[in-house]
This record gives structure tokens, sequence and C-alpha cells, in this order.
């Protein structure tokens, strides 16, 4: 993966550092400012008693010893040895770069070598990488993207099954005001037949009585009255229904607010349909650009590798790339 700075490249970059920073203390210099002090024996005038300058000699030189090992020059020994230390780590990775050395040229250097020389080539790769590194950046885009838009189509077909969910009482409400109002229509014809029966029944006893001696009159009367006398009894139930029943006005508006809300709620139902059905066609369009970049990233990667490797003229490993990218950095 390319990168700007990996932990190699700042590790590298703190042993450098280190290289270029003067000793802040050197330990023969110590001992010898130790070794010159105690030879005077404290005596500015380096004159006096040899015997007591002798001594002085000695214990100076005794607690010198004895501080040595705690003392400022045991921290200049490890200043010096650490120094010494990465010194040694960068003879070792330059000796990695090879031909990468070059890496070391400036930037005016880089921007006019030939293709074709190491420079050159190290220009090249310095593109690719950044080439890499922004192709990189717009694939974990692309793929954050791609996520946002797969987040939004699952909450949209959520919204929508909701709807779903929301609407079906609505639809049986509706079902139910029409059955209702349908049945209420049927007790209301039960009593209006029944009524009427009962007319024709009683214009025909009237009739049948006008003409005594007319035995087919007298006949259909009876039929007639039978039939009112047999409707009566469902008419009597139906009209028991009517009664108990809301009434016809109260039914309507029941079948018309139901109607109302049961068609926003299918209204809902088709516009969140819409919406997640569009949303899963971005998702898909996203997830499409997130795979595209990320083929994009991979190639531009495997070419800043090869631009590398083609400027060292060998194969190249991490280590190798972080310190390249450290020397170009800012070039």
């Amino acid at each position: 993966m390319a990168i700007k700075f990996s932990k190699s490249a700042a590790t590298l970059a703190l042993g450098v550092a280190f290289l270029v920073t003067p000793a802040l203390l050197d330990s023969t210099s110590l001992f010898s400012i130790d070794s010159a002090f105690a030879a005077k024996g404290g005596n500015a005038g380096g004159k006096g008693n040899s015997k007591a300058s002798a001594k002085n000699e000695a214990k100076s030189a005794a607690k010198t010893d004895a501080k040595s090992s705690k003392g400022p020059s045991a921290k200049a020994a490890e200043i010096e040895v650490a120094s010494v230390s990465v010194a040694k780590g960068k003879g070792k990775i330059s000796s990695k770069l090879g031909a990468l050395n070059a890496a070391h040229a400036s930037a005016n250097a880089l921007a006019h070598a030939s293709p074709n020389s190491r420079v050159g080539k190290i220009a090249i790769y310095r593109d690719a990488n950044v080439a890499a590194v922004a192709a990189q950046e717009a694939a974990e885009t692309a793929t954050e993207d791609a996520a946002t838009a797969a987040d939004e189509a699952a909450a949209a077909l959520a919204a929508w099954e909701q709807a779903v969910i929301d609407a079906a009482p609505l639809n049986v409400a509706v079902t139910d005001a029409e059955a209702a109002l349908a049945e209420f229509a049927g007790w209301t014809q039960i009593v209006d037949a029944a009524a009427d029966l009962e007319q024709a029944a009683s214009d025909a006893q009237a009739l049948a009585a006008s003409t005594p001696g007319d035995q087919a009159l007298q006949d259909t009367a009876q039929q007639l009255a039978d039939a009112a006398l047999a409707d009566d009894l469902a008419a009597s139930a139906a009209q028991a229904s009517i009664d108990a029943s809301p009434g016809e006005a109260t039914l309507l508006q029941t079948l018309t607010d139901a109607g109302t809300a049961a068609t926003d709620a299918n209204d809902l139902v088709n516009s969140t349909l819409d919406t997640s059905n569009q949303t899963a066609a971005d998702a898909e369009e996203a997830a499409k650009l997130a795979e595209t970049a990320a083929a994009d990233a991979a190639q531009a990667e495997s070419d800043a590798v090869t631009a590398l490797e083609a400027a060292a003229n060998k194969p190249v490993d991490q280590e190798v790339r972080d310190a390249v990218d450290l020397l170009l950095a800012g070039k």
C-alpha cells in the first residue's frame, strides 16, 4: 500500500537526526579535564608542596574513577554508543538503498533529470507513488460512500416495509366499512320488500272483498297475505338490525374516513417503494464505483512498486521504500 510516511520511515528520520546532531559530551575530554585539574591539585598556580600535590592528584584521580560510572562521562559514553548504533543503522539502510541513494538529489535535479537516468527513474517513482496515495485515498472515500449508500438503501427498504405494515389495517378497515354498509343496505331491502308485499296483500284483500264471486282473486289475496306474514318475520329481524346499527349516514362517513386514511397510507407505500428502488440502484452504482476505485488503487500501487524497482534495478522491500519516500518528502 502506498504510504506517505511509514513507521520505519519515521524511525529512519530519528536516526538521521541523531547523526546530524553533534555529540553533546565526550567521555575522553571529560577525563582529560578531570585529570588536568587533578594534576594541578586544585592549585591555580600549579606550585606548592609537591607531596601534597601528589596526594591531591591521587585523591582526585580516585574520586574521578569512583564517580565515572554514574557521572556525566557515563552519560556521554551512552550517547556516543547510541550515535554509533544509529550510524551503523544508517550505513545498513544506505547499503540496502544502493542505486536508490540517488533519491538524495535535489528537487530541481529530479525535475530536470532524463527519464532514463537513475534520478529520472526515481522521479517517475515519486510521481507514481503520489498517484498511488491519491488513488488509495479515493478508493477509501468510494468505499465509505458505498457503505453510506448501502445504509440509506437499507433504511429506505425498512421504511417501505413499515409503510406496508401500517397500510394493511387501514385497507382492512375500508373493506369492513364497505361490508357494513352493504349489510345495512340488505336489511333495508328486506324491510322495504316486506312492506311492499304487505301492501300488495292488503290491496288484493280489498279487491277480493269487492268481488266476492271471483274465486281467483280470493286465492291471490290469500297467497299474498300468507307471503306477507312470512316476510314479516324476516322484516322484523332486519328492522331490529337497522335499529341497532349506527345508521346509514354514520356508516357512509366511516367508509369515507377509512378510504381517506387508506389512500394516504397507500400513497406512502408507493412513495417509499420508489425511494427504496432508487436508493437500491444508487447503492449498486456506488458499490461498482468503489470496486473500480479499489482496482485503480491496486493498479496504481503496482505501478509505483514497478517504478521503484525499475529505479533500483532490483526488487525492493517496504523498508527501502519507506527510506526512499523519506528522502523524497517535500521534493
